[in-house]
C-alpha cells in the first residue's frame, strides 16, 4: 500500500478515535491544557508508530495504548505532584476506555442524526454551550437573553435531543 493511502487511512482512523483518546487523557490529567498538550503528543506518536499498528485490533484501543504511554511519561516528568495517578490506575482506566469505546458508536450516530433536525435558536444554544463551552450567563450575554430564558431553552433543546436519541436507539433497524 502506498504512503498516501496509508496516511489517508490513519487520518480517518484518528478522526474517529480522537474523542475517546482525548477523554482518556482528560480523565488521567484533569487539566484542559495538559490534556491538549498530551493529545498533540499522542497524535504525533501515533503517526510515528503507525507501522506497528495491527489492523486486526481496534485502532481506538491501540491509540489509547499510545496515549497511556504518553500519560505515563508525563507522570514521570511531574512525579513530585501528589495529584498524579499511579501506573496501575492509569492502566485500569485505559483498559476500561478501550473496552467501552464501541458501546458509544450507536449513541454518537443517533446524536448526529438528531442534531440534523435541531435548527435555529436551539441549535445555536447547544453549539454555544457544548462546542463553545460557554456557561449560561455567557450565552445569555452573547444572545442578549436573560439567563433564566437560556436555561429553559437549553432544557427544552436537551429534552428534545434526548427523546430523539431514545427513539433512534429503540428503532428495530438500529444496530
Amino acid at each position: 500500500m502506498d504512503d498516501s493511502k496509508r496516511m489517508q487511512q490513519l487520518a480517518m482512523a484518528w478522526t474517529k478515535a480522537q474523542p475517546a483518546v482525548a477523554a482518556f487523557i482528560s480523565s488521567m490529567v484533569g487539566d484542559f491544557h495538559q490534556t491538549e498538550d498530551l493529545l498533540q503528543k499522542t497524535a504525533a506518536a501515533v503517526v510515528v508508530k503507525y507501522d506497528t499498528y495491527d489492523a486486526q485490533r481496534s485502532f481506538t484501543a491501540w491509540a489509547i495504548g499510545v496515549a497511556r504511554h504518553e500519560v505515563l511519561a508525563h507522570r514521570r516528568a511531574s512525579a513530585r505532584d501528589r495529584h498524579v495517578f499511579d501506573e496501575h490506575i492509569i492502566a485500569t482506566v485505559a483498559d476500561a476506555f478501550a473496552a467501552i469505546e464501541s458501546e458509544f458508536d450507536p449513541m454518537k450516530q443517533a446524536l448526529a442524526h438528531c442534531m440534523q433536525h435541531v435548527t435555529g435558536r436551539s441549535r445555536r444554544l447547544l453549539e454555544l454551550r457544548y462546542a463553545g463551552d460557554l456557561d449560561l450567563p455567557q450565552i445569555a450575554d452573547r444572545l442578549q437573553m436573560k439567563p433564566n430564558a437560556v436555561y429553559v431553552a437549553l432544557h427544552r433543546a436537551r429534552h428534545m435531543l434526548r427523546e430523539c436519541i431514545r427513539q433512534q436507539l429503540n428503532k428495530p433497524d438500529h444496530p
